[in-house]
This record gives C-alpha cells, structure tokens and sequence, in this order.
C-alpha cells in the first residue's frame, strides 16, 4: 500500500523449506518511516516477529495487520502461530524446534 516498498515471499522460492512460517521481506527506500499494510487471507491470529532485530512487530493479529518500517531499512516478518513462545537457543530463534530466525556473532 505504499508506493516503492515491494512484499516479497521469501518462501516462495524456497523448494526445499518443507513446512516453514510465512516470512516476507520488506525495505523501505524513502527517507521517512512508512506505514504499511500486511493483508493476509488467512483468518487464524499470528505473531508477527521480525528476524532482523529478533522482536515482535504486532501480538495477536488477524486479517490486515499494520506495521511501520524506519527510513531506509528492511523488516523481515515472520507470521508465528499467536501465542507461541520463542526460543533462543545458540544462534537460533525457534518455535518447538522449528527454525525462524538466526542471530550471528559480530565479531566471527
């Protein structure tokens, strides 16, 4: 809904992802933090946690759900089943031991 910020599937080409949440890259070229709408078809309410700074973006949230992106940077959404409790485990953010998120060291 905003012009110049694309919502890209990263599951989408993905061929070898088996069962994996819904994740979708945004990046936000303007100068200025937009607010943006992410429309999802499917009725069940989410969370919705951002692999890039490892937070929850929105808590419980079904059909439209709005979130704001800073100026020129990028969300990576990852739409968990709401409720859900997020691990750390080492380098990894998981959901029953299913993968949603890495975290790396800086200084490797």
């Amino acid at each position: 809904n905003v012009e110049q910020i694309l919502q890209l599937d990263c599951n989408a080409t993905d061929f070898y992802h088996g069962n994996t949440f819904p994740t979708y890259l945004y990046y936000n070229p303007h100068d200025d933090k937009k607010r943006v709408k992410l429309v999802r078809d499917d009725a069940n309410a989410v969370d919705v946690f951002d692999a890039l700074t490892f937070e929850i973006v929105a808590s419980n949230v079904s059909g439209v759900v709005d979130f704001d992106i800073p100026a020129k940077q990028a969300r990576l959404l990852v739409l968990v089943p709401a409720g859900e409790t997020i691990r750390k485990k080492g380098n990894t953010y998981e959901i029953d031991g299913q993968p949603i998120a890495y975290a790396y060291d800086d200084n490797l």
